[in-house]
């Protein structure tokens, strides 16, 4: 279902910027808006599914891979995008949304559903199926006569009100507030400070690679801290937003210029990264099987409204905007510290 999403918002995406010249402006708003509506749960299905294929042992390595992934694509749409910043706008879009199809035909034709999912639903026989062809793929044989353990839910999901009252009950809405704020608070200010590269030196492009290059050092801090017993999930994901903010405030009450806010400022992007990865693994395995699409979609909602706010942090100053990230960041990361450890705990199925 992700990748037909994702495949129909990349053609209207495509048709819209291709045909705007000739179908008009509001052509290419509602080309746009049927994107967002396409691929608007495309994350949070697509990293619900990681989630329950990855064993807690390996999860944090994988997510880093796969958070890389995204910052070395940001990496070549800036230099690209500078490269080719006198082609018409259209055609830089239009082929930028051509370019996902392939890789959504490949995905769609051999990713497998979550053997999780499947025995939530009840349909046992599609989950031993795949976990045995997962096996035969990595060299193994699945034990004879194993009988998978059905969980404590059973029978068929459960429908979206009964999710949200799961979601809504007492022993998970505290943290379910907490990572509402956070998911809010890394967005808006990623997003905000990756769209002010502008006013941190003349050379957007180039900033705008190097604060896409700054969030390795973040993801490569994560892989180490998160599985780690000195920091766990939790610890890791209050020092990120600390380090993050307290850079942004720095870069707010001091005002540098020249190197020195730009350093300031990719520091602060590092802290933001490794915030931005750690909330998808936290959320990943705070919320129970049972309701975890549900909550990580709960999470995605708060995380578009900061990404709608963020672009409007330009209309104020780089001093100002960065004031307003830092507070934000460093009141998710204190907040943070109340949610439970879950580095090395088997995934939850129901809400207790």
């Amino acid at each position: 279902m992700a990748c037909v999403s994702t495949a129909a918002g990349s053609l209207c995406s495509g048709a819209g910027s291709t045909g705007g010249c000739a179908a008009g402006l509001y052509f290419l708003y509602a080309c746009k808006l049927l994107q967002g509506l396409a691929i608007g749960g495309v994350g949070t299905t697509m990293y619900t599914w990681f989630v329950e294929w990855s064993p807690p042992a390996y999860r944090t390595r994988a997510s880093v891979g796969l958070n890389t992934l995204w910052s070395c694509a940001a990496v070549l749409v800036a230099v690209l995008s500078g490269v080719a910043s006198s082609l018409d706008w259209r055609y830089q879009t239009g082929a930028w949304q051509l370019l996902l199809l392939p890789p959504i035909a490949l995905a769609y034709a051999l990713v497998d559903e979550s053997p999780r999912y499947l025995l939530l639903v009840g349909k046992h026989c599609e989950a031993l199926e795949i976990l045995a062809n997962a096996a035969a793929a990595n060299g193994a044989k699945l034990p004879s006569g194993l009988r998978l353990q059905t969980p404590a839910l059973g029978g068929e999901q459960a429908g979206v009100a009964e999710q949200l009252k799961q979601l809504l009950h007492p022993s998970i809405l505290g943290q379910a507030a907490v990572m509402w704020l956070c998911w809010f608070a890394v967005t808006f200010s990623y997003y905000g400070l990756s769209l002010s590269a502008g006013n941190l030196s003349e050379d957007v492009y180039q900033n705008s690679a190097l604060l896409s290059l700054a969030d390795l050092p973040g993801y490569l801090f994560v892989a180490v801290a998160a599985d780690s017993v000195l920091f766990g999930r939790k610890y890791t994901q209050a020092g990120c937003f600390l380090l993050g903010g307290g850079c942004l405030l720095a870069l707010a009450l001091f005002a540098p210029s020249g190197g020195a806010k730009l350093a300031l400022a990719m520091l602060g992007k590092v802290g933001l990264a490794g915030a931005f990865m750690t909330v998808y693994i936290l959320a990943g395995e705070v919320f129970p099987t049972a309701i975890r699409a549900t909550g990580l979609g709960s999470c995605n909602i708060f995380a578009r409204v900061g990404g709608v706010l963020a672009p409007l942090t330009n209309n104020i100053s780089i001093d100002a905007a960065c004031a307003l990230f830092g507070s934000l960041s460093v009141a998710s990361g204190l907040l943070t510290l109340l949610v439970r450890e879950t580095r090395g705990e088997d995934l939850r199925d129901t809400v207790s």
